[in-house]
């Protein structure tokens, strides 16, 4: 790896972030939209940190209910369930 390659991967942060969602399509999140339309929820100078943000972010929801969104809070759940993370510095959060 040259230097500069290693800074770039040395600055990089790292998001968790979740998929957006619709109001007009009763608050289902959309998963299929590419990952630069997901919303960041929180950012981390580490990949540990993101991880065990989203672990214990996750944990705490409990068990997935199987009723769709009713409103704006229950979506936010919902799309919590599904958040990643990953590399400020990826090429997928560009594809817009």
């Amino acid at each position: 790896m040259n230097f500069y390659r290693f800074v770039a991967v040395a600055a990089a942060g790292w998001y968790v972030i979740a998929p957006s969602f619709n109001e007009q399509k009763h608050w289902q999140s959309n998963l299929t939209a590419l990952l630069s339309y997901w919303a960041v929820l929180h950012s981390f100078d580490t990949a540990k940190d993101c991880e065990d943000f989203r672990t214990e972010m996750q944990s705490k929801l409990g068990e997935a209910s199987t009723a769709p969104p009713g409103n704006a809070h229950e979506a936010v759940e919902a799309g919590e369930r599904y958040a990643q993370y990953i590399s400020s510095d990826d090429p997928r959060l560009r594809d817009r």
